[in-house]
């Protein structure tokens, strides 16, 4: 995996019947992140699953490509490497370069500490040992839920059949979306709250769990979603990235009384408010300019999400 930049996020040590099972170097390392952060986001990129091989280029649970894998001294494919090999040389990139390349330590929030991207990798000790197992076959669903059919977990941007399925699902029990498999902001807002109102970390992310969730979770929908208010009068000016403004605030408030949960009434314009902006003006026939300007505005009030 060359990483450019955002494009893929790893995770590091597994949970096992709440045991913790992970690489342990030679000389613990007290600032490295803890066993729980590396496996959040071991769940985002791969489900935690150390075999797995899609196809895409990317491989094991922390989705190496060829030459990154290489570069940490790893040979063959990750996927074919053993979880405590995997472990060692995702530690050692993050050593080495700490989050900056992977997305994903922003999706869950993880922070770097001292010793992200400082170099000393002498103390981590890298096991070669049997290769993963391969993922066993999905079981038959017993409970009425269809099999989650996917090795890999999803967050906004990506478009696909998966994601489709999950929203064709969420929309029969009230929420607002379409099934166009297209991953944006208010799948989004839908997914973080079918995750808070089921004791799940707000993550955002749509992994099995998530998955089984649409079928057999809790879910409430928004009160306001149902009958929007009229439209509040257009100020009269355009709105972009990087603007701060009472009256962004005032369109943020209303979307997010309808469900749109990433945005929190601020006023500052910033990127989760392009992506609102962005879907809006997508569901409702507009160009995706990402500009909010008097149709956009109005659409928060009468548009579809």
């Amino acid at each position: 995996m060359s990483f450019p930049s955002s494009r893929r996020c790893f995770a590091f040590a597994a949970v096992v019947a709440g045991t913790v099972v992970g690489l342990v170097p030679v000389t613990a390392a007290s600032a490295d992140p803890s066993a729980s952060a590396w496996f959040q986001l071991r769940q985002c990129e791969s489900s935690n699953n150390y075999a797995t091989n899609t196809g895409n280029g990317h491989y094991g649970a922390y989705q190496f490509d060829v030459s990154t894998w290489r570069s940490v001294g790893g040979s063959g494919l990750a996927s074919n490497a053993g979880r405590g090999e995997q472990d060692a040389r995702a530690l050692i990139l993050y050593r080495e370069r700490g989050w900056q390349p992977w997305q994903c330590a922003d999706i869950v929030g993880l922070r770097e500490d001292a010793d992200a991207g400082s170099g000393r990798i002498s103390d981590i000790k890298v096991p070669v040992g049997a290769p993963a197992p391969a993922p066993s076959p999905p079981r038959r669903p017993t409970d009425g839920v269809p099999a989650y059919p996917s090795t890999r977990s999803y967050t906004a941007g990506v478009t696909n059949s998966v994601v489709a399925r999950w929203q064709k699902q969420m929309a029969r029990r009230g929420a607002p979306l379409h099934g166009t498999g297209a991953f944006g902001s208010v799948t989004t807002a839908v997914l973080e709250a079918l995750q808070t109102q089921n004791g799940l970390a707000r993550t955002g992310v749509l992994d099995e769990r998530s998955w089984r969730l649409a079928w057999t979770g809790t879910y409430r929908t928004a009160p306001a979603a149902a009958a929007p208010r009229s439209p509040a009068a257009w100020p009269g000016v355009y709105f972009t990235v990087g603007a701060t403004s009472p009256y962004v605030a005032v369109w943020q408030r209303q979307m997010h009384a309808r469900g749109v949960t990433s945005l929190r009434g601020t006023g500052v314009f910033g990127q989760n408010t392009l992506a609102a902006v962005k879907s809006l003006q997508l569901h409702n026939g507009l160009p995706a300019t990402g500009i909010l300007g008097p149709n956009t505005w109005k659409l928060a009030w009468t548009g579809k999400l």
